[in-house]
């Protein structure tokens, strides 16, 4: 009893010392991803789910590490701020955007947060994404030189199965129709879609010839246990199987950044805020 008593003290306190390291200790996390028809390789930073936070006074720590980065292409996922954000956290959104942009192109995606946001308020964030020098991917696409190579990015925050719609309402929704376009591209296809649920359930992954989906929402399963991997992430539930990483799925591949912020008042625990780096490189293939 004593040892399980000591064990229990020294877990609680471990955990305590992690949560106040991870609302400060930014991390890098890095993946090399070949990338068919790429030219030349070329570096990508990834920012998503900061929440309205700031590393630094106007994220100056956050901003110093991904300029370390050298980045080529800078991508926004979304949730940068929450869905109950203030008027200053709106401006200070913008105000990153700006600073990103002098770093290198920034492509953004929105958010649930974002999209519950302007629910919310009434108010549209999207043209100050784009006052802010971000292009804003919102079910669109674009044909982007990066380093070099032409790439399409696409940018959605709907899902590519059904869930709960007809099949004619399905074919004709804006996510069915911007996949349908990238796939006809010709080109490498890279889509920045916030939530995984866009494209791992009901096996979405087997039916869309895209090259790349770039992912947050989870938080990196905002509790991070040895040997397991994250404790939660929304709609997945206990011990997702897409927390944080690289998962080559079905016919296509999707990367999930474990990102800045915790959910709400629920702080991440072995589990580092984090910049995301890509390395893109030319595929063997």
């Amino acid at each position: 009893m004593r040892l399980l008593i000591i064990f229990i003290i020294g877990a609680a306190s471990a955990a305590g010392i992690s949560a106040v390291i991870c609302r400060t200790a930014l991390t890098v996390r890095e993946y090399e991803l070949p990338l068919e028809g790429v030219e030349r390789p070329f570096t990508a930073v990834c920012v998503t789910d900061l929440h309205g936070r700031q590393f630094g006074r106007d994220n100056a720590r956050l901003l110093e590490l991904i300029r370390a980065q050298q980045p080529d292409v800078i991508f926004t996922l979304g949730d940068l701020i929450g869905r109950g954000a203030s008027d200053g956290e709106v401006a200070r959104m913008g105000e990153l955007l700006r600073a990103l942009r002098e770093i290198a192109p920034v492509y953004s995606s929105l958010g649930n947060h974002e999209e519950d946001y302007m629910r919310i308020t009434g108010r549209d964030l999207r043209p100050g994404i784009r006052d802010a020098g971000a292009a804003l991917l919102d079910e669109d696409c674009e044909i982007a030189e990066i380093a070099g190579s032409r790439i399409c990015l696409g940018g959605t925050l709907g899902h590519l199965w059904p869930d709960g719609r007809s099949r004619e309402e399905f074919l004709s929704s804006p996510e069915y129709r911007l996949m349908e376009r990238m796939q006809a591209s010709g080109l490498p296809t890279v889509v920045l879609s916030h939530r995984p649920d866009t494209i791992i359930f009901e096996k979405a992954y087997e039916n869309w010839d895209i090259d790349l989906f770039l992912s947050g929402h989870t938080h990196g399963g905002l509790i991070r246990l040895p040997l397991i991997g994250g404790l939660y992430a929304p709609r997945q539930g206990i011990f997702p199987r897409y927390d944080r990483g690289y998962f080559p799925i079905g016919r296509t591949r999707l990367l999930i950044s474990g990102g800045f912020a915790g959910y709400g008042p629920f702080p991440r625990i072995f589990n580092r805020p984090e910049v995301c780096v890509l390395h893109f490189v030319p595929s063997e293939a």
